[in-house]
């Protein structure tokens, strides 16, 4: 099994979409970040309650690191 590593701060700064809607970058338990094509960006955790998956937004990077 691959070893994930947390983001770094330069990881989240230089972040793309690379031409997608939207790409997801993984933080590891539940947490990532999402990056639009308009260049936002936004943390989201996914979690699970009664075996159903649900997400939410925690807020906007860089406001948030």
């Amino acid at each position: 099994m691959a070893t994930r590593h947390a983001l770094d701060n330069v990881t989240c700064k230089n972040a793309t979409s690379e031409g997608k809607k939207i790409r997801k970058f993984h933080d590891g338990e539940g947490l990532y970040l999402w990056v639009y094509a308009n260049g936002r960006k936004y943390w989201r955790l996914r979690y699970k309650i009664h075996d159903k998956e649900k997400s939410i937004s925690i807020g906007v990077y860089p406001k948030i690191g």
